[in-house]
This record gives C-alpha cells, sequence and structure tokens, in this order.
C-alpha cells in the first residue's frame, strides 16, 4: 500500500523539480523576476524595519495599552504631540481626582557626573519618582526599587541599568556598591532586567526624583516626563478629559506663570514614537505604490511568457492534465521566484539598512533599535507572495481559461498574441506609468523642499564653532553667584587657549528641535485675549552673540557689568521686535516671565534671527537673559567656542581648560555646530532620499515594463509588419506606429497620473514643513522623465521592427 503522505510528499517535490527546470529554461525572465521581487522586498524590508522598531515591536512594559503620556501644552496649541513634559506644579497634582488613573509617576534626564576609577565622564542619569518601575510593570533583576521614604534629595540610592552593571562595574557585586556622581557618593540597591535598556528611557542610573508637596528641592522650573497607567476599562480619552481639567486646576493657582497652558494624554508609544508617523506613513505608501508597479511589470512580463507558452499548456492539457495540474505547476514556478527574490531582498535590506539609518544620525534616539527581526521576516514573505500571486499566478489562471479543441485550433504563432493580452498589457503600462509619475513628482516635491532648506541661512556663523554640555552640580554650586563666577572663570581659561578665537557659554543644547518655552507679559502690551505670550528664550553670557557671529540690529548685547544685582535686562530678536513693537523702537522697553511678572527686564539690544533649533525649524520670537541674573541649577550649560581652524583637534585643550576650573567636571554632547546643522537635515534627508530611491525603483521598472510590452507587441506583429514593408510602407512611419502606440500608452498614464501626483503633493505638504504650492507646480516638470525614458525604452523595439524582413517574416507565419 502506498501511504499518501508520501505520495503527497512526491508529488510536490516533482512540482518543485519541474518548476526550477521550467525556470531554468526560461533564465531571463526568471532572472527579471527575481530581481524585481528583490527590489521591491528590500525596499519594503527597510521601511518595515522602522515600522517594526516604532510601532509594532512590544514595549518592554506590562499591559502596555493602559499606558499613557502626560504633556502639557502650551498657550494656543492643541498638538499634544507638540507639547513639552509637565512642569513640577502640574505633575504633583496629576492623578488628584482622576477616576481614570492608577497612579502617575515621572521622570526627569539629565548627564550628570560620574568619577569611577580616578576618571570622571558624564553620564545619563534620570530620577524617577516612587513606583516608577512599578506602574510600567518593570520587575528588577535584582535587588529592590526605591522605597516612599527614600524619595527626598538626602536619600543617596541609585537603580542601575543591566548594561550599566556589565560594562562599568566589571566582576564587582553591582548589589551594594557604590558610585560617585557629582561628588557625592550613591549606594547601588537595584538592577534593571536587560530588556529595559537606555533607547526607552535615555538613562543608565536611576535616583528618586523628589519633587511632592511640602519638598521641592528640584526647581519648581523643572520639567517632568510623566506617564500615567489606566485603571482596567478606561480609556486615553477619559484621561484625556480629566488631565485637562487638573490642569485648569493648576492654572487657576499659578494664574500668571501658567496661563493660558492646557494639558493632554496620548498612549505611551504614541508619546515616544509618535513624531516619526507622518515620514513612516509616508514611506510606507510609497512602498504600496512601488508594489503595485511591481505587480504591473510581472503581470506585463508574465502574460507575455504565457502567450508564448500557449502551444505547451494546450498540448499538456491535451494529453491529459487538468486545469488544476497546470495550474499549481505554473504557481510552483512563481513560488520559486517569490522565495528567491524575497531572501534577496532580505539580505539586500540587512546590508543597506545601516546606511539608511546613517542618513539621520538621530535616527537611533527617535526610533530606538532597528533591526530585521521576525516581524520584517514575515513582512517580507507576505510582500513577496503578494507579488508572485496577483503577476503571476492571476495570468496562469487566465492562460489556462477556455477549451481544448479551441486552443488546438489556435495552437499556432500567428494566434498565440490575442489583442485581448496585447490590451492587458497596454493598460497594465499605463498604471505602471501613473504610480511612478506619483512617486516622482511626491520625490522631486520632497527633493525641492529639502534643497531649500538646506540653503536658508541660519542667522549664525556655524564654521570653526564647537560646543559641548557642561552640567553643574548642586551641591558645589549651589547659587547663582557660584554658578556665574564658575561660567566667568571657564570662559576665561578657554579664551586663553591658543588658536581659540572667542567663547562663552550660553543654554542650548544644540539638538535638533530643542527648545525652551516660557509664557511672557509685555509691560504696556497686553494680548487681543489676555492670554501671556509664549517666547522662546535663551541664557548667554556675554561675548555669545560675537561667537556665533549673531548680526547685531541696535542697542547692545550683554555686558560683564550686567550682574545679579545690576539692571534686569534681556536682548530679543527682530522677529520679536516686530511682533510686539511694530514700526517702534523697543529699546527700552520692558517685560518679564510670568513665572516672575514683578521682575521686569529691559530691552537693551535686537539682532538678527537665528535657528539654532535647526534649519527644517522655523525661526521664534525669542528673548536672550543674562546668565549671570538668570541662572537655573537644573539647566546644563553650553560652553561655545570658536577657532581658528577645524576645532575638533582642540577638544582636549579645552576639557583641560575647564578641568583647571573644576577637575571633577567632565564635557558631554560634544559636537560642532556644523555637524548640529547637519543632523538637523537628518530627517528631511531620510524622507527625500528614500523617497527618491523608491522613485528611481518604480522608474526602472515601468521602463522596463514599457520595452518588454513594446518588444512583445513587435515580436506578435511581425507577419503584420511584415506585409507593410511589402506594400511599401517606409521605414519612418513603421518607427512612427510602433513609438506611437508605446507612448500612447506612456501618455494615458501620466494624464492620470499628474492629478493623482497634485493630490499626493497637496497630501505631503500638510505634513512635512517648508513645502509650498509653488514647490508642487515645480515638480510636476518631473513627469518628463517618464517621457524621455519611455521613449528610450520602445525606441529599440521599434529601430528592430524597422529592420523586418518582409520575405522572412511571411516565411515564418
Amino acid at each position: 500500500m502506498v501511504n499518501p503522505l508520501d505520495s503527497g510528499a512526491l508529488s510536490r517535490l516533482t512540482d518543485v523539480r519541474a518548476a526550477w527546470r521550467a525556470l531554468c529554461s526560461r533564465p531571463a525572465y526568471a532572472l527579471i523576476a527575481t530581481v524585481t521581487i528583490a527590489l521591491v522586498v528590500g525596499a519594503g524590508s527597510a521601511v518595515l524595519a522602522v515600522i517594526s522598531a516604532t510601532f509594532l515591536r512590544p514595549l518592554p512594559f506590562a499591559d502596555e495599552s493602559r499606558l499613557v503620556s502626560l504633556f502639557a501644552l502650551p498657550p494656543g496649541s492643541r498638538a499634544v504631540l507638540g507639547g513639552t513634559p509637565l512642569f513640577s506644579p502640574a505633575f504633583v497634582r496629576m492623578g488628584e481626582g482622576m477616576r481614570s488613573v492608577e497612579s502617575v509617576v515621572g521622570i526627569w534626564s539629565r548627564d550628570r557626573a560620574l568619577t569611577r576609577g580616578g576618571e570622571v565622564e558624564m553620564i545619563a542619569t534620570a530620577g524617577v519618582s516612587p513606583g516608577y518601575f512599578q506602574v510600567l510593570g518593570i520587575e528588577l533583576s535584582a535587588g529592590r526599587m526605591f522605597t516612599g521614604a527614600e524619595d527626598t534629595a538626602a536619600a543617596k540610592v541609585a537603580v542601575i541599568s543591566s548594561g550599566f552593571a556589565r560594562s562599568r562595574m566589571g566582576a564587582d557585586a553591582p548589589l551594594g556598591g557604590r558610585l560617585m556622581i557629582d561628588g557625592e557618593e550613591f549606594d547601588v540597591v537595584g538592577v534593571l532586567p536587560p530588556v529595559f535598556e537606555p533607547e526607552f528611557v535615555g538613562a543608565e542610573i536611576f535616583t528618586p526624583l523628589s519633587i511632592h508637596r511640602g519638598n521641592q528641592p528640584v526647581p519648581s522650573s523643572t520639567i517632568v516626563r510623566a506617564v500615567a497607567r489606566l485603571r482596567p476599562g478606561a480609556t486615553p480619552d477619559q484621561a484625556r478629559a480629566e488631565v485637562e481639567s487638573v490642569m485648569r486646576g493648576v492654572v487657576d493657582e499659578h494664574p500668571v506663570a501658567l496661563k493660558g497652558w492646557s494639558a493632554g494624554a496620548v498612549s505611551i508609544r504614541e508619546g515616544m514614537f509618535g513624531d516619526a508617523r507622518p515620514a513612516l506613513t509616508l514611506l510606507f505608501l510609497a512602498i504600496c505604490l512601488l508594489t503595485l508597479i511591481a505587480c504591473a511589470n510581472l503581470a506585463t512580463l508574465t502574460l507575455a511568457e504565457m502567450s508564448g507558452r500557449h502551444d505547451e499548456i494546450t498540448l499538456r492539457s491535451a494529453l491529459g492534465a487538468s486545469r488544476v495540474e497546470i495550474v499549481r505547476q505554473l504557481a510552483m514556478e512563481q513560488v520559486l521566484v517569490a522565495f528567491t527574490g524575497g531572501a534577496a531582498g532580505l539580505l539586500a535590506a540587512r546590508a543597506f539598512l545601516p546606511a539608511i539609518l546613517a542618513l539621520d544620525s538621530g535616527a537611533a534616539e527617535s526610533l530606538g533599535v532597528v533591526t530585521i527581526d521576525w516581524r520584517v521576516q514575515f513582512g517580507a514573505l507576505v510582500l513577496s507572495l503578494f507579488v508572485s500571486v496577483i503577476s503571476g499566478v492571476l495570468p496562469a489562471l487566465s492562460a489556462t481559461r477556455g477549451d481544448l479543441a479551441q486552443g488546438l485550433a489556435q495552437s499556432s504563432r500567428r494566434t498565440a498574441g490575442s489583442q485581448r493580452q496585447a490590451r492587458t498589457r497596454g493598460w497594465l503600462v499605463t498604471i505602471e506609468t501613473m504610480i511612478a509619475s506619483v512617486l516622482l513628482v511626491t520625490s522631486a516635491l520632497l527633493l525641492s523642499t529639502f534643497g531649500k532648506t538646506s540653503a536658508l541661512e541660519p542667522g549664525f556663523d556655524p564654521s570653526n564653532v564647537l560646543a559641548a554640555q557642561m552640567g553643574l552640580p548642586v551641591a558645589r554650586y549651589p547659587g547663582p553667584a557660584e554658578r556665574a563666577a564658575f561660567v566667568k572663570r571657564v570662559v576665561e581659561e578657554v579664551r586663553a587657549v591658543p588658536g581659540v578665537v572667542s567663547a562663552s557659554a550660553g543654554f542650548n543644547r544644540f539638538q535638533p528641535g530643542s527648545g525652551f518655552l516660557t509664557s511672557v507679559v509685555v509691560d504696556g502690551r497686553p494680548t487681543a485675549d489676555g492670554q501671556p505670550r509664549t517666547l522662546q528664550f535663551r541664557r548667554a553670557s556675554p561675548g555669545y552673540f560675537e561667537t556665533m557671529k549673531i548680526r547685531e540690529i541696535r542697542g547692545r548685547t550683554f555686558a560683564d557689568s550686567d550682574v545679579g544685582d545690576s539692571l534686569p535686562v534681556t536682548v530679543i530678536s527682530q522677529q520679536l521686535a516686530l511682533e510686539v513693537w511694530p514700526g517702534e523702537d523697543p529699546i527700552g522697553r520692558r517685560l518679564a516671565r510670568s513665572a516672575d511678572p514683578t521682575r521686569l527686564m529691559t530691552v537693551i539690544g535686537v539682532v538678527d534671527d537665528v535657528r539654532d533649533r535647526g534649519l527644517e525649524q522655523p525661526t521664534a520670537p525669542t528673548f536672550y537673559l543674562p546668565y549671570s541674573q538668570n541662572s537655573n541649577p537644573a539647566a546644563q550649560i553650553t560652553l561655545l567656542v570658536r577657532t581658528a581652524s577645524e576645532p575638533g583637534g582642540y577638544r582636549r585643550a579645552i576639557t583641560q581648560a575647564v578641568h583647571r576650573v573644576d577637575p571633577g567636571l567632565p564635557l558631554s554632547g560634544v559636537t560642532t555646530l556644523e555637524e548640529f546643522m547637519a543632523s538637523s537635515l537628518g530627517p528631511g534627508r531620510f524622507r527625500s532620499v528614500l523617497l527618491l530611491a523608491f522613485a528611481g525603483l518604480g522608474l526602472v521598472l515601468a521602463v522596463v515594463g514599457i520595452y518588454g510590452v513594446t518588444s512583445r507587441g513587435v515580436g506578435e506583429r511581425t507577419r503584420e509588419l511584415g506585409i507593410r514593408v511589402a506594400l511599401g510602407s517606409g521605414r519612418t512611419a513603421l518607427s512612427r506606429l510602433v513609438l506611437g502606440q508605446a507612448l500612447g500608452a506612456v501618455g494615458v498614464g501620466i494624464a492620470a497620473g499628474v492629478p493623482a501626483a497634485i493630490l499626493a503633493g497637496l497630501l505631503v505638504s500638510r505634513s512635512v514643513p517648508g513645502t509650498s504650492m509653488a514647490d508642487l507646480w515645480g515638480a510636476l516638470p518631473s513627469v518628463l522623465v517618464l517621457v524621455v525614458a519611455g521613449g528610450v525604452a520602445a525606441a529599440l523595439p521599434a529601430l528592430r521592427a524597422t529592420r523586418i524582413d518582409p520575405v522572412i517574416a511571411l516565411r515564418t507565419e
């Protein structure tokens, strides 16, 4: 007795061997089909890897769906993702009377000095409120959590990441060990599990946050990234409404400082990665369009192949093969192509993913860890099978349709290529052209916007400027006088370094998109709605504008005489001057921060507008405060140094100059301003280059499709073209006939594609800053590339048509 399982397995193995032989007998078709699928799968896998890292990969939090992130919204803003972390007065009230929330916890990240083995370095740390890890559902791999009694500034306890325990503590037992942070000893009481790594919180050492009623050693301006755990059955919408209600109560308690502010809530995943959604949505749609082009391209190719195999299919049917058997055999060929192309695409994606991520230097921080995980592999498999089924199996079903007698009667070369198939292939070319038009116009729009943004003047000179962060320990620099004296001494030491042109200190992390907002009231200029103005502000030491080479428009900038006990002063940007005092001289006018409305600051100067948050960010009305009059112990200082030559070579000398003032103070975030400006263009470069690559792939596939259809049409019409030549038709007329039909399909595709491209461009302009209708109209001529490419693709078959010998053509038919 034959085992049916063995028989089925043998049958499948036979089908695989037959399919392999069939593909080997048609190497050109197999190669083109495999490469097409590999291109689509490779591009799709790269995008899927980013999507998986941000929106599919489980976060290391228990019951993630019940976690929401809370944000404060500046006056007039309703965009939660554009909000800021909560100010401490708002944070301490969150959770009170909120029926949808079990508990609210927070984290405050900052770099601090870690001393170990005589070496000092800056390390990413974070203060966390009691219950932070419990709310997130994190179980420590060793030790214990913080207790409520340890939520004080006096408690010197720390929980460390597992990576920090492995790399920094070596063979030492982490628990019970001690860490010297900002000159103070902390006892290690717990170690986090390996899944909870810094990419989720940006810190390796965690200490008590110590922000609660009656105990606020951390300044009230400290911002806290708050997370709430919802009660079972509660929704983020309910939490959002309650958060807004609580925030209204906080505003009532601080009517001047927080007037006009509100709050919002989003899922924790949206809070972490939501800013990346518009760009990823755009790239995902581009992949979908590229997949449709590939399907149309392969369907065109497969239809031509099935037409050429008409006799083979008819003969096999005549010899007794059922339609199911024939379709199964043809489908097996497509499955082999799908798996081969999919595997090649995954290998290509794995090889090129690092280069793709390098387009945006901030991708690691904004996207997390991007890898080709099992989700990406599964998506690649589905994508390759989808392309194969749509473009291969469906034409196979069409080719095997019909009765045997009709098939035998038509099994000649003269009738192999039916007019129906020719029309189908023509429509497929039209579809390819239409979709390629959308990709070309959209990529041209993004490139135009990126080029325009890259050409913007930042308002300062970033060449030969080095920026470095310094965090001042509160224990050693408790008051504004101590902090101001330290900054002055450091700047003097750095200025004395040979090759240093100028130096100063500011309050700007020089990270793309990083800004600091505050509420301001202007003396004698209330707003129409009575709300305070929300402005960007910077702290700076004397020499800041000279070091940055920011143009002074009128008045003066900060001097050494602007100290803590002198007249409070401010320097404002030109945009702020025009908005508040249009047509007037702002020098001598006064404004105050809402948090301290009695401290009126006099405007002493106006400077040019700058884009110090990155070129993709618009200029904003800004005022500058002298650091000696407005220092904040929670704020890091940015040391700015302009050098006579390439600033990278001065890092060691500048570090030594700082250590001559304070040996226990390391520098962090060291970068040149040119690197900062380049990194600020990272998101735009990421979008533009990837979409351009997809458009290029779409163009190549469309050209291959146009060439294939035109070439196949010439082959099927050999007899007709031979008769035309025999009847006296000229070579030019034949060429015009072939080219006209090919470009006719391209023209219809472009005519349909331009309106779709305009609609796509309008949608893109809503999600990409800096785009305009002028850019969109300027991008439309890019469709002419399709006309040229289509003409070139059709020219070779047309040239072959003009060389047909009528005698040979009629003989072969």
